[in-house]
Parts: C-alpha cells; structure tokens; sequence
C-alpha cells in the first residue's frame, strides 16, 4: 500500500534546523501482523474487543504524529502551563481527513509522548443514537455541527484504557495506562494556524484547579427509594443495555470554548471517554442531546435548581456540565424512577482551569462517570455499604478529610471511580474502572429496568444464546451454545477473578460445543461465547459455572471406609490395595490422584470391587469416584 509522505516549507516562525516540518505518515499494515504479536493473552473487556476486531480486519489505517514538529511559538504558549509535553501537527490535511471521513472500523494512532512513541489500537466507537442533536437556548430545532469520528482502544502491550476522538484538523482524547499519569491529546485552543496539539501528563500541569473537586451525595425522599442489591452481583449475560444520556452544558462553557461547536467537540470527546469506560463494564452508554446556553442560564450550580427546571427530557438521565461549581453532586440509585426530578446530577469544576490553551479530560471523566455511578446505585467506595458486613473498600475518603463513619487503608495501587482517592497521594486509577462490587452493583441496577440495548450499526449477528455447561469435574467443563445464524466461528473467553479479567481459552471453534480444561476446584468462572459474524461484526454472551470439590468427602475413616466406597489397606504398605464400591455405583470410574490433585491412575470399573497394584511413592493421595453425575473423593495414604 502507498504511503504518503508530505514535506511542508514553513515560515521563520516554525523554527526547526531545516526550515521545514514532516508531516505525518498516514499507510496501511497487516491489522493481525501488527497487532495479534502483542496482545496479551490475559485481557480486559476493552482489550479483548480491540483483540477480536482487528483479528477481524485484513488490514488497519496507520497515522504515525511521532515525526511531526510543533512550532517554538507554541511550545513557548505552553510552558507557563507544563512542566513537560510533546507536541504535534495536522498538517496532512487531506490525508487526515480521509481517514476521518471514511470512519474505518480499526484504526492505529503513533504519538509522541516525551521520549517515547506511544503506538495506540483503537475501534469504532458507537456513541451517538440515531437521534443526536445539539441545541441551545436560542436555536431548539438543532444545530448543525460536526459530529466526529470516536474510538476506543489501547496502548500496545499495555494494560490501558484510550479514547480519541477526531474532528477536523483535531484530535482529542485520554490515554490511561496502569502505573502512570494520565495523558492528555488535545487540540492547543485560540489561534492556531499550525494545527498545533499537547501531548501532556496530567500530573505535568503546572495550574489548579478552579474548585475541591469532591463530591455531594443527595437521597431522594424513603419512599422514592429502591432496594439496592446486594454484594457481589454477578454480571447479566449478554450485558449490552443501553443508556441514553443528556448533557446540558452551562453558559460558562460556551464562554471558555467561544463557539457552540467548540463546546459540542469538548462534550462529545469527554462522553467517548466516559462511554469507553462504562462499556469496559458492559453498560452501554450513549448520547442523545447535547443542549448549550450561549447566554446566560438558569442554574446556580445547584442540583436541586436543575432537577426543578429541566424536566420532559427523554433520556434515562440528564446532567448539568460547569466550569464552576466545586465538585459533583448526584442523587442516589435513581436510575430506574418513572418520574423526571430525581435522574440528574451535576458536574462542577469541569475545566481545570479558565485560563488553560488546552483541554483536559482526566477530572471531567472522573466526575461524569462517578456522578452517574451514584444514580447508577453505587455509594462512595470509603461509605460503610461493602464487603457484606457494612465496612468501607478504602479509606481514601477518611483520608481526605472527608469521613462516612468507616476507616479502611488507602490502596497502594490507586482507587477505583467511586472513590476519593484522587484527593490523596494515590490517585485514582481509570485503568481499574468501577471495581470488583461497585460495578457488580451498578450492572444490577441498569440490567434490572433498562431493557434498550447498545447494538452497533450495521447487521451484526445475534448474540450465541442457551448457553450452559456440561461434564463438570473439579478441573474442567464442556461448555455450549445454540447456533447462531450468520456466524462464521466463535471463540471463548474465561474469567476466574469474576469478570476482572478475561484469557482467550479457545479460537476458531466452528461447532457450538467446546472443552475447557486446566481449571482449579470448587472455583467460580465467567466465560463468554464471541461470534465472528460474516458481516464482520461480532456479538457475545456470557454464563458462568462452578467446578466440582475436590475436598474429601465426610466420614472417611482410617481404613479409607465411607458411604460409598473403601479402601483396603489404608495406609497402604507394599503397593497393592483394593477398592470396593456399594452397590448401585458399577460402572464408575475410578481415579487416582497425586497431592497435587492431577490424575495418576484411571480405570474403569465394572463391578463393585477393583485391586490396583501400584509402585506409588510414599505420600498422601486421593482416591476419586465418579458415576453420572456425582464425585465422590477419599484419602489414601501410602506408607
């Protein structure tokens, strides 16, 4: 494939050694070449997904930022700001915007960040409805604006969550990467004939921000209240529900940006990262109206104020964007009331600062998604809600200043969304999303009255379904699905630590059965069913089912005896011993097994008596019987 190369002659103010500038590369490469040799073989959602989609595509549009070489001049802008950034140019204008404008399903961004290349895989990001509008105050039948092209994805052999979004002549987005600042990509603000853009690290900022960036928690009225479930709620299956969002942006806004386009390219890039990191917990999230005041509003930065004044929205929840205002404010678990009042929350300080030439996303998507995680039911990780006994998950909150009557440790390796721990030295970690129970409780809460789901456009097959488990032994299952019309194949995903993290554990299957072994005893898993559609689109669904103990059974004596079988002599001196089964268990298999519970000896037996004679080493063994569908285990000692 042709590559294009693009030489620009610059002015005296692009001072580089030559007088000129190279634009950026923009060419194609073999999508599973370049990707499939990194991935990892134990991934999030969002890595499985950028995994199963270029594993998909033949091939993957490359746009390399590394070479490119902002002007002095606006690197001298940024410095009163930054204590260290990269930099580059849109100056293949025609070739970036054919990329943007045929919005390909697989996409790979290099940018430079310090001494580093930074080699981003991102797929198409479906998160306007087909309905989206911006509207304002002055103009309620819509304006016309860009809508852009959004992905997500991750850095190459990283454990990341990214989001970019591209506008014209304008790229905006968050990368988060685990042990390390987040980094900023946007697009410098004011003039700027270059097309100049910051690659920065949050903790690089030199200015603060414009408020405490804390958060108020409000209860509606008792008997407004819903029960929230319990700990530990396992993930729906197939969790693809869909919530509609509506983002009303205070004047503030419009006169920091200075143009309704300008607000609507922040709101719209800031809600792919908010959508990035609620599909990393299988919520669909997707955005139906923006609405901007290019005068002066209504509210006062008051939650109460608007719940009262914005109602008739359709949306399942509406929130009010600020610049000012402090932290957030939300109401609780109130996703699912009929009425309007109750479904809003607001976010304050949402620009870092009002005197900032660039764009920040990390608060912004910190107070979104923790915000609607309140409405969504979760408390704050440091309330004494958790754990099954009332205890809290971190004490980042006590830690802050800010206590709910619990105490716990602050994480060492950085909190989680609901927390407050952005607050304190840790940080909080977007890598690791909602957490183990918060997110568990908020995918109760949305799975138990929201019913629309988030598909992509285009036809996609429908998800596998009957998904169920068969042969069950304490380390392996047989795992089935129905038939899905339209696919090609499928593949399998296992998840041991509830849905935190997924291994690819089988790959172009083309039957609807599929065996999984390897596994521990008595252990919960996860796994999910993907089918590879000839559409090309893909689809899942999940399940899950607990391996057999392999604990010894009840009753055992010295001799080996219990209710279903002995063995004679126990312990066992010279190697030969006999087992002897009750009647009604003919024909079970017995087994074996070293301490390490992996089988030495098989056999089947016929009738109700076996001798083995064996040159077992001295040791603890385990005796395993299994007849249809039950196991029972005993202990044999060799002496």
């Amino acid at each position: 494939m042709k590559k294009i190369f693009t030489i620009i002659l610059c002015t005296a103010v692009c001072l580089c050694a030559a007088n000129q500038v190279h634009a950026q590369k923009i060419y194609k490469s073999k999508a599973v070449a370049s990707y499939l040799k990194h991935v990892s073989s134990n991934e999030t959602q969002l890595q499985r997904a950028v995994h199963n989609e270029f594993k998909r595509s033949s091939s993957v549009d490359v746009i390399d930022f590394a070479d490119n070489m902002t002007s002095r001049r606006e690197n001298q802008t940024l410095k009163p700001f930054l204590k260290a950034q990269s930099a580059f140019n849109v100056d293949n204008a025609a070739g970036f915007t054919g990329i943007k404008n045929s919005y390909p399903d697989v996409l790979t961004l290099i940018i430079p960040f310090k001494n580093e290349k930074l080699t981003v895989d991102l797929i198409k990001s479906d998160i306007l409805t087909n309905t989206f509008r911006v509207i304002t105050d002055k103009n309620p039948a819509g304006e016309l604006v860009e809508k852009g092209a959004h992905y997500r994805g991750v850095v190459r052999d990283s454990k990341s969550i990214v989001s970019i979004s591209l506008f014209d002549k304008k790229v905006e987005g968050l990368i988060s990467m685990e042990n390390r600042s987040n980094i900023e990509i946007t697009k410098l603000l004011g003039k700027n004939e270059n097309d100049a853009h910051a690659v920065y690290a949050t903790e690089d900022l030199l200015v603060k921000s414009n408020g405490q960036q804390n958060c108020q928690l409000l209860n509606p009225p008792k008997s407004e209240l819903i029960k929230t479930p319990g700990k530990n709620v396992a993930p729906a299956a197939n969790m693809q529900t869909c919530v509609t969002n509506y983002w009303e942006c205070a004047y503030n806004l419009y006169q920091y940006f200075g143009t309704t386009s300008g607000v609507s390219f922040f709101t719209t890039a800031l809600f792919n990262t908010y959508a990035t990191i609620f599909s990393d917990e299988r919520i669909g999230m997707k955005l139906n109206t923006v609405y901007i005041w290019t005068s002066a509003d209504p509210y006062a930065d008051d939650l109460n104020t608007f719940s009262s004044l914005r109602t008739g929205f359709t949306e399942n929840l509406a929130m009010l964007l600020s610049s000012t205002g402090g932290g957030g404010v939300a109401w609780l678990n109130t996703l699912c009331f009929t009425g309007d009042y109750y479904r809003h929350s607001f976010c304050g300080s949402i620009l870092l600062s009002t005197v900032l030439p660039i764009t920040t996303y990390s608060w912004p998507v910190n107070v979104t998604t923790h915000e609607v995680g309140h409405n969504l039911g979760s408390p704050h990780t440091h309330a004494c809600a958790w754990n099954g006994n009332n205890t809290a998950i971190d004490g980042c909150g006590p830690s802050a200043g800010y206590s709910e009557g619990c105490t716990n440790k602050l994480p060492s390796t950085g909190g989680t969304i609901m927390s407050y721990c952005h607050l304190t030295s840790v940080g909080v970690k977007l890598t690791k999303g909602f957490g183990t129970q918060p997110g568990d409780l908020i995918r109760s809460v949305v799975s138990s009255c929201i019913t629309s789901t988030c598909q992509p456009t285009g036809n996609t097959c429908r998800p596998p379904s009957n998904l169920r488990t068969t042969n069950i032994t304490t380390g392996g299952a047989t795992l089935l699905w129905a038939k899905v019309a339209g696919a090609t194949y499928y593949y399998v995903y296992l998840s041991s630590d509830n849905g935190a993290t997924f291994s690819l554990v089988g790959n172009y299957i083309y039957g609807t059965t599929f065996r999984v072994s390897g596994l521990s005893a008595n252990k919960n898993y996860i796994f999910e069913v993907w089918v590879a559609c000839a559409s090309g689109l893909n689809n899942s669904a999940s399940s899950s089912f607990t391996t057999a103990a392999a604990s010894v059974a009840p009753g055992i004596n010295a001799d080996g005896k219990n209710a279903v079988f002995s063995v004679y002599p126990n312990p066992v001196t010279g190697g030969r011993f006999t087992i002897s089964l009750l009647k009604g268990y003919e024909n079970s298999t017995v087994e074996i097994l070293n301490s390490w519970q992996q089988v030495i000896i098989a056999s089947k037996v016929k009738g109700l008596q076996h001798s083995f004679n064996t040159s077992l080493s001295k040791g603890i063994y385990y005796v395993r019987v299994t007849n249809k569908d039950e196991m029972i285990t005993g202990k044999l000692l060799v002496e």
